[in-house]
């Protein structure tokens, strides 16, 4: 289930999984992190559960928050197969 953030200029970001495996697919989760004209992606090694669905759920705001300020646009990302926003 897509989860919302806000940022602290007010920016608000909506969380899924990406749905993309990677080679460490048992070990890393990835996200992918949209809002209107923008598209980034993070992977993260979930401390608890390793389904990803259940890694997403024990994920606190705060993690998110953070995490989003790790991840790449979606052009320079496989996860989002390298895409420009149109």
């Amino acid at each position: 289930m897509p989860r919302q953030i806000m940022t602290t200029d007010g920016t608000v970001w909506t969380v899924t999984l990406s749905g993309r495996s990677t080679q460490y697919a048992k070990d890393e989760v990835s996200l992918e992190y949209t809002t209107p004209g923008e598209t980034r992606y993070v992977r993260f090694s979930p401390r608890g559960a390793k389904v990803p669905e259940l890694a997403f759920e024990e994920v606190s705001d705060a993690m998110l928050l953070q995490l989003l300020q790790q991840s790449q646009p979606s052009w320079t990302s496989p996860a989002g197969d390298y895409a420009r926003e149109s």
